[in-house]
Order: structure tokens, then C-alpha cells, then sequence
């Protein structure tokens, strides 16, 4: 009878430290950050990204990490000029306050980017985000289509293996990962705009400025400057320039090193320009 009575002193001591230890750990509360493409009327655009190491600052100014709902510790945005918004939704401690800032890579870790997308969990299984092995993943994806056709893919270069279905060894050299810092971003109230506008524009300017060129060299009684006033079957003038691509190879075109520049990227370290402050890819929607 004793026995009995000790065991059931110990069972009540145990379930009443387990209520009090489940009442002291950290309460987490569902939140969501979303995503909003901002792009020229009228153009045709698919990207996709890749976000880690997604952190949002507490009222006591710690900065607290966003637990994903998924087995990988990356998200993958996806936008289009048909669908301009996603959503990242995630678990966030209780225990910061209220929230006020956000800060984010875009990129895939370095121990993962190599990793074999064959075998990889969701949402590092996208082939269209993947350049091979030896290269990695995209980290950012852009194709689009308005006056002028242009694509940017970010990722990872510089990356030594003996062939392209080998992963390098060391990391590559330039690492071209962005740390993205929206200081007063509200997880209550605000938005995150993807704005390709400035880049867009570049594509822009690139065109103006060849058909400057062009039209200087032309004569004013040329057939070529005659003809350019008759109704043409082309869909597109003769002088315009060739797409723009900018994959890998960011350093060699000036469009490309802009376009870099554009996003806070320095296209021959791979290193942001002062911690990318001065990128115009992302910004806050109050």
C-alpha cells in the first residue's frame, strides 16, 4: 500500500512538471510574408527565386529566424504577370514583441547547392531553377518579354569540378548570394514588392542606345534612313539589338554588370555593394 502510494506521488510530481515545462517553452504564432511582382505594363514575366535564412527583428532587437513548414530550410518564390503574388508562410517565436524589420537571403546554402536535385525534397526538386551540378542552383530566374526580350539568372559562378555533373570541391568564387534587409517591414501590415522596373529600363536604355548609334552612322539620303519611313513587314526594326542574357558570364557585357549593380551585386566578387543597401530588386509595400 505505501508502495502504491509512493508511485502515484511520482507519477503526479512527473505530469505536474510536465505542465509546467510545456507552459515555460517558447509559444510560436503563424506568419506570413507576401510577395508582390512589380513589373512594366504590359510585360510577360516568369520568375522564380530562392529565399533562406528568412529572419524577422523582435521589439527587443534580436532577430528571430521564420521555421518553414518544410523538410529544406529554403522557399521558393515563383511569380508571373498572371500570377503577381505568393505567400511564405512559416512559424515565428511569440517571445520577440512586437515585430518590426526583415532581413532574408536569396540563394540556396552552400551545403546544399550542390546538392543532387533528383533526390532533393520540395522546393529544391524545380529543374528550372537548376543549372547542374558543378554550378548549383538558380538563385534568382528571370525571363521576360516587353519591348525587348531579357533574361537574368543569378547564381553561384566560378564554380571548379572536373565536368558538370560533379560537384566542386571548394565554393566557388563568386558566391553572388544577396542579403536583403528591409529595416521597417511590418509582418501585420506590409507587403514585399519584386520590382524588376530598374532592370527593365536597362534593357531599355541598351536599345536606345544602339539605334543612337545606328542612326548616326546612317547618312541622311541612305536607302537604309529612305526606307525606314516605308510601312515594314519586320517585327522588329532592323537596328535592334540582340536579347539581352545575362547568365553566368555578369562581368563581360555592361547590360549584365548593371543589371548586377542593379540588385547590389558587384559582378566580378560576388559580394554585395555595402551589405546590397543599395539594391532596387526589393522593398516594402506599407
Amino acid at each position: 500500500m505505501v508502495f502504491k502510494q509512493v508511485k502515484s506521488c511520482k507519477s503526479a510530481i512527473l505530469l505536474a512538471l510536465g505542465i509546467a515545462l510545456n507552459g515555460c517553452a517558447p509559444q510560436e504564432q503563424a506568419t506570413q510574408l507576401q510577395f508582390e511582382l512589380q513589373a512594366p505594363t504590359g510585360a510577360r514575366v516568369d520568375m522564380g527565386f530562392y529565399l533562406s535564412s528568412i529572419e524577422l527583428r523582435g521589439s527587443d532587437g534580436q532577430w528571430r529566424p521564420l521555421h518553414l513548414p518544410v523538410k529544406q530550410p529554403v522557399a521558393l518564390i515563383h511569380l508571373t504577370d498572371q500570377a503577381t503574388q505568393q505567400v511564405v508562410s512559416g512559424q515565428l517565436s511569440s517571445g520577440g514583441g512586437d515585430y518590426r524589420g526583415l532581413r532574408f537571403t536569396v540563394g540556396v546554402p552552400e551545403t546544399l547547392n550542390h546538392a543532387n536535385p533528383l533526390t532533393a525534397a520540395f522546393p529544391l526538386n524545380d529543374s528550372g531553377m537548376f543549372w547542374s551540378w558543378q554550378q548549383g542552383y538558380k538563385f534568382l530566374r528571370i525571363d521576360a518579354t516587353g519591348d525587348k526580350k531579357w533574361a537574368l539568372h543569378v547564381g553561384s559562378t566560378g564554380c571548379q569540378s572536373p565536368s558538370a555533373i560533379r560537384p566542386p570541391a571548394a565554393p566557388c568564387a563568386q558566391s553572388n548570394r544577396m542579403t536583403i534587409t528591409l529595416p521597417d517591414y511590418n509582418p501585420s501590415s506590409d507587403h514585399i514588392a519584386v520590382d524588376i522596373r530598374a532592370l527593365a529600363a536597362l534593357v531599355d536604355k541598351r536599345a536606345s542606345s544602339s539605334r543612337e548609334r545606328t542612326s548616326s552612322l546612317e547618312p541622311m539620303d541612305s536607302p537604309e534612313r529612305i526606307s525606314s519611313t516605308e510601312p515594314k513587314n519586320s517585327p522588329e526594326p532592323i537596328d535592334s539589338p540582340e536579347p539581352v542574357d545575362c547568365s553566368m558570364h555578369y562581368a563581360m557585357q555592361p547590360v549584365c554588370r548593371a543589371m548586377l549593380d542593379t540588385i547590389g551585386l558587384d559582378a566580378d566578387t560576388g559580394e554585395c555593394h555595402t551589405d546590397c543597401t543599395s539594391q532596387q530588386l526589393f522593398h516594402r509595400i506599407h
